[in-house]
């Protein structure tokens, strides 16, 4: 007979801490979206990995938008975007195609969806990503407010 005691109070605290995880996501989301930055930023990294089958032509060859891609996988992008919900974090599924040295962007799957309503495990694995994320906005804005400047200067000059 399997005892499943163990996994039970395992399941109960994971239940509780998931709860938890969802009122910490919550609470970055409000913080930056009172922030009212108005720009994407998405972490170089992804979240989940799904190995796909290369597709070939008749002749057996690869086909591949990357020459010497020998392996691709739909992978899963954190961000901070607009979904259909309004700004908040969100992921944003993608194809990539690698090699042994490079990975390639293939193409995004998609529009971003929130990240408060995907699966628990995506929850998970985007907490090491969000650092990145605010990096990559305040990056981004700090780009905007440069471009913006160099705007004014033109627009005074003419």
């Amino acid at each position: 007979m399997v005892d499943t005691k163990k996994l039970e109070e395992v399941a109960t605290l994971l239940n509780k801490q998931s709860d938890s995880l969802n009122k910490t996501l919550q609470k970055i989301q409000d913080k930056l979206n009172s922030l009212n930055v108005g720009l994407e930023a998405w972490a170089s990294g992804w979240l989940s990995n799904e190995s796909l089958a290369m597709e070939e032509d008749s002749r057996g060859n690869i086909i591949t938008p990357f020459p010497g891609a020998t392996s691709r996988a739909r992978v899963v992008f954190c961000g901070y975007a607009r979904t259909g919900r309004g700004w908040g974090l969100a992921i944003r599924p993608a194809v990539v195609y690698y090699d042994a040295e490079l990975c390639y962007l293939g193409e995004h799957n998609g529009d971003p969806q929130p990240l408060i309503e995907t699966p628990r495990d995506i929850r998970i694995a985007a907490l090491e990503h969000i650092p990145e994320v605010i990096g990559q906005l305040q990056e981004k804005a700090e780009q905007a407010i440069e471009a913006i400047e160099k705007a004014k200067v033109i627009a005074d000059e003419l």
